[in-house]
Order: structure tokens, then sequence, then C-alpha cells
């Protein structure tokens, strides 16, 4: 039995069973005496494949008005229930392959890649031959086949057959041993279940979408202090730049390249890639959105090329913003004090401030959404957009005296410090949760606890 199984029947209250047998399967362990043991041959009615048209052939694919054909990718976007598929062929490609129609209220299994994962079908559709369809016999509960497999799917390695790509096959899946309680007991098991899970989906939710306001309070703490200042009775006055509005009347704008000393970004050696140790190169991965800087994944170049290079090489107290890709605009300032040394790579630039403008205020300036919207406006290029170092003469950003800088640095440390540790504490709740949640199932489907007295009949 699990630390978090373990941890859900402490907390709560619940009594195992009476009496229990071992069920012969590894990861189950103990079942409660009454229970069986099957395989999921001798459980399903019947199991349905699929396969993928050619295509190369465009008759065999559709539009909108199409068959429904379920790729892994669907079920990994389908949260549990698939509705919709993002592509469909035609009758003409269905028939190519002699696929079966699946009907909705089947259960779906990935056997490649996403090994394991399951959805419920909300429609009639086909499915690729990395995915089953599993149709229970009338003995057999669907949902509570839907919440075991839900909690196999942490097992996976168990049944996997392959050294290059964990995968599945149809033998094992018919044989994958399954614990089966009588039927009544296996509804009042999912009753519970879907009662208890929606009562934690529902507070995760509300955890998330408490974490999304304590952001949307960070965007703009930050955005106010750094146009508006913290005396909210200083004098303001119109500082002719539309998207920055009024500022205090004793406050500056000017452009981004005066408050510069440095602009530039760094290269790579083309196997940096494969590098276990040397210089860590810093790349658009390692700055989040919130201006965090995460060195994972591990990315270097070799001291001889650092020592090489023009351009790129991180100070403390420089900022980093990201130039070009889909992330274009997070940014993050660095504090390093310690005698690791750092690079970025191309994808990055270096803002290094002049003498007139405090390195942290600057960073929270491009935090700002003010700072971002102008950056975004500032992007070229289709395929691949980004920043050339012209943008520095177009964005604009508003500087107060450089004293008032330091204090409203200090002020937005402090105040989003707050923000991010309590947003931190909610993830670790949400986190909580989700491994709450998980626990709770294994410990019902393996019958770890005893939920009859729980549900009423």
């Amino acid at each position: 039995m699990s630390s978090a199984q373990v941890r859900y029947m402490d907390s709560s209250g619940m009594d195992p069973y009476p009496d229990y047998k071992d069920s012969g399967i590894e990861w189950v362990g103990m079942i409660p005496e009454h229970w069986d043991v099957t395989k999921l041959k001798y459980s399903l009615s019947d199991i349905l494949g699929g396969g993928t048209p050619d295509t190369s052939n465009s008759n065999y694919w559709s539009d909108i008005n199409g068959i429904p054909w379920v790729s892994i990718s669907d079920i990994t976007e389908s949260k549990g229930v698939l509705k919709n598929t993002t592509k469909k062929i035609s009758d003409e490609g269905k028939k190519s392959k002699n696929l079966p129609l699946i009907p909705k209220g089947t259960l779906l299994i990935s056997i490649f890649a996403s090994l394991g994962k399951t959805t419920l079908l909300d429609i009639d559709a086909t499915v690729n031959q990395a995915i089953l369809g599993l149709i229970p016999s009338d003995f057999l509960s669907r949902s509570f086949l839907r919440f075991f497999l839900s909690d196999a799917e942490r097992y996976v390695g168990y049944y996997s057959s392959s050294n290059t790509q964990e995968n599945l096959n149809l033998t094992k899946i018919k044989n994958l041993d399954h614990p089966i309680p009588p039927l009544q007991e296996q509804q009042l098991i999912t009753t519970f279940l879907d009662r208890e899970t929606s009562r934690i989906d529902s507070l995760v939710e509300k955890k998330k979408q408490f974490i999304e306001l304590l952001e949307e309070r960070r965007s703009a703490l930050i955005s106010h202090a750094v146009t508006k200042g913290l005396d909210p009775d200083v004098p303001m006055k119109d500082s002719g730049i539309e998207w920055i509005g009024e500022i205090p009347e004793h406050w500056d704008v000017t452009k981004l390249k005066h408050s510069l000393s440095k602009l530039e970004s760094g290269n790579r050696e083309n196997d940096s890639n494969r590098l276990d140790n040397g210089i860590f190169s810093i790349g658009g991965e390692h700055i989040s959105w919130d201006g965090k800087l995460k060195l994972y994944p591990p990315r270097y170049i070799s001291k001889q090329y650092y020592d090489k290079l023009n351009g790129g090489k991180v100070l403390d107290k420089d900022i980093l913003l990201v130039k070009d890709g889909a992330t274009i605009g997070k940014t993050t300032f660095v504090h390093n004090q310690s005698s690791q040394k750092f690079a970025v790579n191309e994808h990055v630039y270096i803002l290094r401030t002049n003498k007139n403008t405090l390195p942290k205020y600057l960073f929270y300036f491009i935090m700002s959404k003010i700072g971002q919207e102008q950056i975004q406006l500032q992007k070229r290029g289709a395929a691949q957009p980004g920043l050339n170092s012209g943008f520095s003469d177009i964005v604009m950003l508003s500087v107060p005296p450089f004293q008032e800088q330091q204090a409203i640095a200090n002020y937005l440390d402090r105040e989003t410090s707050q923000i991010d540790n309590l947003i931190e504490k909610t993830e670790q709740s949400i986190e909580y949760l989700k491994e709450y949640r998980t626990a709770l199932i294994s410990s019902a489907v393996t019958g770890k606890i005893d939920v009859r007295g729980t549900v009423n009949d």
C-alpha cells in the first residue's frame, strides 16, 4: 500500500474490508476476500482497434463533416471525455483500412507513446492504430473499469513490452489482470468516486482561479508602480505617450536605448546540447513568464568557447529578454553573486543598464503590461517572429529619479514576493489534492478502503 493511500485512509477515517487475500497482481497487492481477479479479455465483450488511412491520399481525409478520427493527442487533450477530434476521414478512407465505427460511450486507451491514457468517447468515431476501444461485458461496470485503468496508468511499465519505446499490444491488453468486485459493489464504488473526485476537481478549479486573480493582482501592481509611482498625492502630467498615459510630474520619458549600456545576444556551439558540463547557456526555455530563471534542462557550452565569446556573457544584475520564437518578451533579473559563470544563447538578449537606471526598476518596467505590449508590437517576421536590436529605439519607458527607482523596486520586491509565496502555496495545495485524488481512486478500486457504507443504495 502506498504512503498516499495510507494518508487517505488515515484522513478519511474509513475502514478497510474485514478480510483480504493476495490478488496475485504485484502492484495491486491484497484485495477483499470476496473480490475476484480476472483477465481483461474475459471481462470485455469487444476490443476495437483502428488504423491510419494513407495521409498522401486527399480522398481519404475530410473536412469538418467527415468521420471523427481519434489520435493520441486527442485523448490527452480531452480531459477524460472526448467530444471532438482534430482530424476527420472520409467514408472512402474508413473503408481503405476497414476501420470499425466505435460507438459513443466506449472507453478508449492508448497503447503507444502516451501509454495507458484513457478517455470516454462522447461521439461515434474511428481511431488510429495506437488506440483501442474497450467495451465491457454485462458484469463489468464501464465506470469501474475507467477508474481502474486510470490507476493502472501509473504502472504501465509493468505491462509494456519494448526496450526503445514503451508500448502495449492487443495480447497484453487482453491478458491484463484486474480485480473485479460484485457488480453492485462496483456501482457503489464508482458512485463514491464520482462524488468525491467531483468535489476535489471543483476545489482544484477554485484554487486555479485564485492563482489567476493573484497573477492579475501582481501584474496590476507592477504596472501601476512603474507608471504612477508610490505617492497617490503626487501631481501628474501627460507623458505624451498614449500607452503610458499620465506619470508623476517630476518623472521623465525616454527611449529604452537611453537606459542601456549594453544590448547583445549570445551564441552556442553546434554540439552544446550534448555537453554534460561547462558554462551554463541560458535559452528561452530557462525563463518563465513570472520572471523566474530556471536552470533546467541543463544546457552547456565549453569554457574554451565561452572564453572566445565577444558577447553574451551574463553579469550580476543583468536583465535577460527572450528575443524570438513563441515566447518573445519573457524576462528575468539575474542575481548571481557566486563565482558561477553564465552565457545566453542566440535567442536571448542581455540588457545591461547605464548608471542612471536601476537594473531592477527596468526589469519591472519590462515585466509590466505596458512594457510587454510595446515589446510585442516590435515583433518582426511570420514563421519565426523576433526582435531586432532596433526595438530599443522604439520602446519607451517612464523614468523616475534614481532614488525613487530604488524605492519602487524595493516595494515591488516585497509585494510580489508575498504574492509569489501565496501562489506557490496554492500550487502546492493543488498538487496535494491531485495526489489525494489519485490515492483515493487507487484505494477504492483495489479495495484498500470499504466505501459501501458511504453511498446510499
